[in-house]
């Protein structure tokens, strides 16, 4: 049988139909990639280089060359009039920071006379001022905040040297009096203790030092089996707050650590 053929009348249809359709899907994307760039008023000569470099990467083109030739490029590239060597200043001129710091400073001031928090009125008032207390009802000392307040230069390695030596030396006192071994004292435990001899002395927390321990047994005062096991939860609490901010607080010793 012999195969029947399609007229050639409809393939030619077909064939111009498919070719119609060709060109419209291409010529779509053409159109999209040749439309004209919008056209931008921004100053180029008032930025930096590396912002002059960021423009160029946004649009593809090449950021070699002097500032000058970038500004050239990006002018060139936006369709606007090129300006000449002598239209162009050879580095950005500087931005107008003055107010800006200024205006952060008066918002910094403001901020400081405004506050309620113990630490910034402890400041506001001055070392003459009325007695300031913290959140937990205990009195600051203007030095330690003042000197907390401010940055200090690091301290000498000699000088860190030194503190580490005094450290170990209270440490090992410490384990002599209290009969456990520097592991045992843990940073918890350790708290708990101070807070023991706070107690048994009727000192307040942050004032117990090395000279409170040494007073503390040379009274024959000690510590219980199983001492700081099983605390509450409260109890856990109230000495979270007897820690924080203990260094600002006036009478503070320093040596416990």
């Amino acid at each position: 049988m012999p195969r029947q053929t399609q007229p050639l009348q409809e393939t030619d249809a077909n064939i111009h139909k498919h070719s119609n359709v060709d060109q419209k899907s291409s010529s779509k994307p053409t159109a999209k990639k040749n439309a004209p760039r919008k056209r931008t008023s921004k100053n180029y000569d008032n930025l930096k280089v590396t912002e002059l470099k960021n423009e160029l990467r946004k649009r593809s083109l090449p950021r070699s060359g002097l500032r000058a030739d970038l500004i050239k490029r990006l002018y060139a590239a936006d369709g606007r009039p090129v300006p000449s060597d002598g239209q162009i200043s050879v580095k950005a001129p500087p931005k107008n920071t003055s107010l800006t710091r200024m205006m952060k400073q008066c918002a910094r001031q403001r901020e400081f006379e405004e506050s309620t928090d113990p630490i910034t009125v402890c400041l506001r008032q001055g070392p003459g001022g009325p007695p300031v207390f913290d959140e937990h009802g205990f009195e600051l000392d203007y030095e330690a905040v003042r000197k907390c307040s401010y940055r200090h230069a690091r301290p000498s390695f000699k000088k860190m040297e030194k503190w580490a030596e005094e450290w170990k030396e209270r440490a090992k006192r410490k384990s002599e009096i209290l009969k456990m071994s520097e592991s045992q004292l843990r940073y918890f435990v350790d708290d708990c203790i101070r807070d023991r001899i706070a107690k048994d002395l009727g000192f307040q927390y942050h004032q117990v030092g090395m000279a409170a321990l040494e007073e503390w047994d040379r009274r024959g005062f000690c510590l219980e089996p199983n001492f700081a096991h099983d605390l509450s939860e409260a109890e856990k609490d109230r000495l979270k707050n007897l820690m924080t901010g203990c260094a600002l607080r006036k009478g503070y010793d320093d040596t416990w650590r």
